[in-house]
């Protein structure tokens, strides 16, 4: 067999895998996935993110947490609160997203994983 049609056989073995993985791992309710880049350098996408319900209250500057701002769950760090009112931001953005509801915050993240095995290696 040719290197390419090896290549070509591993990484479709590697993205069966992942796929797999995410579809077991999004119908957890603790675990959330991303595959966007906003958050990069901090997260490195495709991840897998472990949640926890976080009361309003509780929620503090530089959390990230999973928010839903207009129809779409994203995982950004919170960068100012103001009363029930918070404004988040990827970490790999220049500018901040709209002003959204503490009601809005899904959870808070507590850790993640990427599913990109290039950050693995050395």
């Amino acid at each position: 067999m040719n290197t390419d049609r090896v290549a070509t056989i591993a990484a479709l073995a590697v993205l069966c895998t992942v796929l797999a993985a995410l579809t077991v791992i999004a119908a957890h309710p603790d675990f959330r996935t991303a595959t966007g880049d906003s958050m990069e350098p901090t997260m490195n996408a495709p991840i897998v993110a472990h949640c926890t319900d976080v009361h309003p209250d509780d929620i503090a500057v530089d959390d990230i947490v999973s928010v839903n701002i207009d129809g779409e769950d994203i995982m950004h760090r919170v960068k100012t609160l103001n009363g029930d009112r918070l404004q988040t931001a990827g970490d790999g953005r220049e500018s901040s997203d709209k002003w959204s509801h503490v009601d809005d915050v899904n959870c808070r993240v507590d850790a993640w994983w990427s599913l990109d095995p290039t950050e693995y290696i050395d």
